[in-house]
């Protein structure tokens, strides 16, 4: 009370119980000590439904325990966010590895599988699976982008471990170490490895400057991506807006840093010349039929039609299909800025 003040410390309702409840054992401690030292009963001098109530009332001072909810029910939220994250990582990492292996698998189709009509079959299976995947990995990268970046870090650092072992390897071969400096080395990168993948630590979303040097034809290459960042600006989109239509002209370069596009193939009624979809994610040669895929932060959008000046064959959308109000980020790069720079 002498913290908050007299006004301060009755503004809570919790405060004001506990007084009340102070206030009535005090009184009955005070009857407790007269009847125990005198003559006097309190018993027979007093109701005994008032005096009952009163020490029931003091159980009431248990209820404070439920201001402990007010620290502990976040605790334990974010421990249950915590394991759902672990769980959700795992979940995208199968994942990704899923859709590794059916593309593989698709490019591997003709060597394995003679009929025609089978691989036509089975291409179109694998597809369709891919792009289910695929869909949910958007999602889960869009609702919780801490985990997809998790799991880069966490496949990044493990692959730079394994060419490690597999160097460490080479350099006792060759005669550079000797047994004992290569097991007491090969043991250190090995704890490393199991450390990286039972670590349940996250890895905390980049901010979409750090996205667009992340993109794989930027890596490296410090002066490109400034320019970039010089002559672009941050675009935001809601759902059901249209990135890109089919027969628009080329406008420019756009890099998704968050969010979750679809993007749609329609081929031409008459001229199939023009088939071919102005769209760097098409992994479909077949130009003459229809086709759907789905696009993740960190790709690039436009790139063939900047520098070929050919119109868009392909229909992107932030898909209305998705529930929520969240938006999208996109990096809007002019054409006649990135024509003008590659004349130069």
């Amino acid at each position: 009370m002498m913290a908050l003040g007299v006004r301060g410390y009755f503004k809570s309702h919790w405060n004001k119980l506990d007084f009340l409840i102070i206030v009535m054992a005090t009184g009955d401690l005070v009857l407790d000590i007269l009847d125990t030292l005198t003559s006097w009963n309190k018993w027979s001098n007093l109701n005994s439904s008032v005096l009952t109530a009163t020490k029931l009332l003091r159980t009431l001072r248990f209820l404070r325990l439920c201001k402990l909810a007010r620290v502990s029910v976040p605790k334990i939220m974010a421990y249950i966010d915590r394991m759902i994250d672990i769980q959700l990582a795992f979940g995208y990492d199968v994942g990704k590895g899923f859709v590794t292996a059916e593309q593989e698998v698709c490019s591997l189709l003709p060597q394995l599988v003679d009929n025609l009509q089978i691989q036509e079959k089975l291409d179109s299976r694998l597809e369709a699976d891919r792009l289910t995947v695929t869909r949910q990995l958007g999602l889960l990268q869009r609702d919780r982008p801490w985990t997809a970046i998790t799991v880069k870090t966490r496949q990044a650092t493990t692959s730079t471990l394994n060419i490690m072992i597999l160097d460490t390897m080479q350099l006792k071969e060759e005669g550079f170490l000797d047994e004992m400096e290569y097991r007491l080395l090969l043991n250190a990168i090995q704890e490393k490895v199991q450390m990286c993948r039972h670590k349940g630590s996250l890895v905390a979303p980049s901010t979409p400057e750090t996205q667009l040097r992340a993109v794989s034809w930027l890596q490296g290459n410090e002066r490109v991506a400034d320019f970039f960042l010089e002559n672009s600006e941050i675009l935001n989109y809601n759902y059901n807006d249209v990135l890109v239509s089919r027969g628009d002209e080329p406008k420019g370069l756009y890099i998704l840093v968050s969010g979750l596009l679809e993007a749609t193939y329609e081929p031409p009624e008459e001229d199939l010349d023009e088939a071919i979809p102005n769209y760097e994610f098409i992994t479909d040669l077949k130009f003459n039929e229809p086709s759907q895929d789905y696009i993740v932060s960190g790709n690039a959008i436009g790139v063939l039609g900047m520098f070929s000046n050919c119109v868009i064959a392909t229909h992107v959308t932030f898909g209305s299909w998705l529930v929520g109000q969240k938006s999208a980020l996109v990096f809007d790069v002019p054409s006649h800025i990135l024509i003008g720079k590659v004349v130069e």
